[in-house]
């Protein structure tokens, strides 16, 4: 019997982290202040194909963030910056605006 509780209790264990595990991938995103992480994550999942250098909030308001953003091409070797503003709308979601090009620039 002590043996059937722990591969239940493992399994248990398992499935919940299983599902705590895609709850926090499908969950939307947390509505707080955006940070220098979650701007450095924005641009890296919009921007394999860069590195970023240096990161700095340059604005720092109720409403509005600002991040400064450079960063370096990983085929070219090309440096660049990038501004990633974001707004914080009526319902309290913060959201980039406007939204980031298609391709660095």
């Amino acid at each position: 019997m002590q043996r059937r509780t722990t591969y239940s209790l493992a399994l248990l264990a398992g499935i919940f982290a299983c599902s705590f595990a895609i709850a926090l991938l499908l969950a939307p995103p947390v509505d707080h202040e955006p940070n220098i992480e979650l701007a450095l994550e924005t641009f890296t999942e919009r921007y394999p194909e860069a590195v970023v250098n240096d990161i700095r909030m340059t604005q720092d308001e109720m409403l509005a963030r600002s991040f400064e953003i450079d960063y370096r091409d990983k085929a070219s070797g090309k440096l660049g910056r990038l501004n990633v503003h974001y707004v914080s709308r009526a319902e309290g979601k913060w959201e980039v605006q406007p939204e980031l090009p298609a391709q660095l620039p």
